[in-house]
């Protein structure tokens, strides 16, 4: 099989978890892949070509990726097209989590692109989710006006929570203290946090104990991981 040439990729992105850290996926370059045809926007990442990584993964029409193992797990949300593999076909805003040890063989007939984390679940109980998300009711938040949520994953025991959320102009703005981290990717809309903004395809990661207070302008939607599982 005829392979992409690599260029080298930095070991380290992003890597200083006490950080609070601001991407706009707009800004960064997409780099290459071992399998040709597929290419990635890395936003952070501790490790080599196998590496504790955050990254947008774009595959081309027709194209695919050699069968593989994810001994850390995967976790992944469809941003764009159609991501296939043998459990199924995944559209915009389905969201998957493979479990530690889970192997497949990803492809695209009419491309895509995927927002996903890899090697940063724990080693016992993950379960193995595929959730089509554009499916799911928005559900009202207790005690936010303005704001709405669709649950994909939580975990009490690990302090993670996943969801896709919602806001109106109307929305609440109560600060909320992330005291296990978090990380929001912007899908639609513009997001605010104080004199801070985050227009659409923007990744927001919080360290643990920082304080956010969102507010939006215009309706906006992001998926946000409450709880992150970050390297000791």
């Amino acid at each position: 099989m005829v392979r992409t040439k690599m260029t080298t990729i930095p070991e380290h992105i992003n890597d200083d978890f006490s950080q609070k850290v601001i991407v706009n996926l707009d800004q960064v370059k997409w780099q290459p892949s071992p399998m040709p045809g597929v290419e990635r926007k890395m936003l952070d990442r501790i490790g080599k070509e196998v590496a504790r990584a955050t990254t947008v993964v774009r595959f081309l029409a027709g194209k695919a990726f050699s069968p593989h193992t994810h001994n850390g797990g995967e976790e992944f949300l469809v941003l764009n097209g159609v991501f296939s593999d043998e459990t199924g076909h995944y559209g915009p805003l389905s969201y998957v989590r493979n479990p530690p040890g889970s192997s497949h063989t990803p492809f695209s007939k009419e491309g895509c692109e995927i927002f996903v984390k890899l090697c940063q679940m724990r080693d016992e109980g993950e379960p193995d989710i595929q959730i089509k998300a554009d499916e799911l009711e928005w559900e009202i938040v207790p005690g936010k006006r303005g704001v709405l949520r669709k649950p994909l994953f939580k975990a009490s025991q690990w302090y993670e929570e996943v969801a896709l959320e919602k806001r109106d102009s109307d929305c609440s703005i109560e600060p909320e203290t992330f005291e296990h981290g978090a990380e929001v990717l912007i899908l639609s809309g513009c997001l605010r946090d104080g004199q801070e903004s985050y227009p659409t395809f923007s990744w927001v990661r919080y360290p643990y104990q920082a304080t956010a207070s969102f507010q939006a302008d215009e309706p906006v939607v992001y998926w946000i991981k409450r709880g992150i599982n970050a390297p000791s």
